[in-house]
């Protein structure tokens, strides 16, 4: 299908969007009559990110729709949205048609050693605390032997 130049588009859609499948799904758009822009390229659109939370499943808005429609027409590359790959790129990465494979990545900010370091002593005294405050409690409910 690939080198057939019938796959237009692929985009992956978060998981429990639909009843039953908790497992993130993907559309695949075929088209014979692509236009002359698209002929041997596929448009990768991560759509994981593009959903409304809801209680029981998640949800594409209308907005959200629109969202994934914007990228498939504008047809270029956004960073850690969407992906356009020539059929040179596909066969590079063995024809696989899994979206992050493609999609350019913002690089993850720094992190500061000493700011982890701290944030994670000061999250450990917040535990110690409770955990002294949650004895107390049950002694003085008398649940426990002090």
């Amino acid at each position: 299908m690939i080198e057939s130049d019938i796959v237009e588009c692929v985009i992956t859609l978060v998981g429990n969007l639909f009843y039953g499948a908790g497992v993130s799904a993907c559309i695949l758009f075929l088209n014979n009559n692509k236009p002359a822009a698209h002929r041997g390229k596929i448009c990768l659109i991560d759509g994981s990110t593009m959903y409304t939370p809801q209680r029981a499943k998640n949800i594409m808005t209308e907005f959200d729709v629109q969202k994934v429609y914007d990228l498939w027409l504008g047809y270029k590359d956004v960073i850690d949205k969407c992906a356009i790959a020539d059929m040179d790129r596909l066969r590079e990465n063995k024809f696989t048609l899994a979206v992050n494979s493609y999609i350019d990545k913002s690089p993850a900010p720094p992190i500061d050693p000493q700011k982890v370091c701290e944030d994670f002593m000061s999250a450990l005294q917040r535990v110690k605390d409770c955990e002294s405050r949650l004895m107390q409690l049950l002694q003085e409910g008398g649940y426990i032997d002090g």
